[in-house]
Parts: structure tokens; C-alpha cells; sequence
């Protein structure tokens, strides 16, 4: 099955090749000639689009300017916390220039102490930083949902009760 293709500047017409509907016909023509008739040739027309000129430069048109209004606005955002994570780490620094002084016991007492108490308060507020979703899911369900994180509420803080309590034991 040959087929041929002709294009103008509005329409493309392939010639399928075939001259008639059978679909093993392969253009011979001698179905339609049994009939004594020209076999017609199928033939599919379709528009063209026009394609749009892309113009030089796109892709860097505005893309820096965008970016660099991206890089800003997160290192607004960021920059407070990256500044408290750095005062945490100075503070446990000079926590082990002043404990240093007093020997290598009481610094690897203080070493764990420090990595345990840094292990718990992870742990227990990720425990209570759940509440926090269960108070956006109940204020997407209904708009007014104040009983609702009213009760996620006292259940995080009881939460923090106990896992103080628990921590002030280890």
C-alpha cells in the first residue's frame, strides 16, 4: 500500500492508495473493474495549521528576572530558620568550651545529655506537631469546626503534658 502526499499552503491531501474499502485491496483496481467502472482513489485532506514563529530568545526572556524573585522570596523565608539553627549550634559549642574545663567525664556526660535531650524533644514535638493537621482537616471538612480543634487542641497539649513529664523522668 503506496501512498503519496501533496501539500498547499492551506490543506495537505495524502493519496491512501486504495480504490476501495476492502482492506486488502492494495490499489489494483480490480474490484471496482469487475463493475465495469474506474476504481475512485481514497484520498484523506486535512487543514494545516500554521505555525507559530518562535521568537529568538524565549526561553531566556523574563526567566532570570523570575528566578531571581524565586531565590529571594525562599531566602526570605529560609533565612530566619537557617539563623536559628546556627544560635543552636553555638549554643551547644560553647556549651562544650565551658564543660571542656571541667574534664573529659563531664564532658561525655554532657555530649550524651545534650544527644539525648536533642533525641526526645524531636521526638515528642513531632508528636504533638500532629495536631496541626488533624485541626486543617477539620477545618476543611466544615468551616466553623470550633469543637473540633477545640478537642485536637487539648489533646496536644495533654500530649506535651505527659511527654514532659515522661522526659523529665529519663
Amino acid at each position: 500500500m503506496a501512498f503519496t502526499a501533496t501539500r498547499t499552503p492551506r490543506t495537505s491531501t495524502i493519496d491512501l492508495g486504495f480504490c476501495c474499502a476492502f482492506v486488502a485491496c492494495h490499489g489494483c483496481g480490480k474490484h471496482a473493474a469487475s463493475l465495469g467502472e474506474k476504481p475512485p482513489r481514497e484520498t484523506l485532506t486535512l487543514p494545516v495549521t500554521p505555525r507559530a514563529p518562535i521568537p529568538r530568545g524565549l526561553m531566556t526572556q523574563g526567566h532570570s528576572s523570575l528566578w531571581r524573585g524565586e531565590a529571594r522570596a525562599t531566602l526570605r523565608l529560609a533565612g530566619p530558620l537557617a539563623l536559628a539553627n546556627l544560635l543552636q549550634m553555638l549554643v551547644y559549642a560553647l556549651d562544650v568550651i565551658f564543660v571542656a574545663r571541667l574534664g573529659e567525664q563531664a564532658l561525655a556526660a554532657s555530649s550524651l545529655a545534650i544527644s539525648l535531650f536533642g533525641l526526645m524533644m524531636w521526638c515528642f514535638s513531632g508528636l504533638t506537631a500532629a495536631c496541626a493537621p488533624l485541626i486543617a482537616a477539620e477545618l476543611g471538612r466544615r468551616q466553623h469546626a470550633v469543637r473540633e480543634v477545640r478537642r485536637s487542641v487539648r489533646m496536644a497539649l495533654w500530649l506535651s503534658v505527659l511527654c514532659g513529664l515522661a522526659g523529665m523522668a529519663v
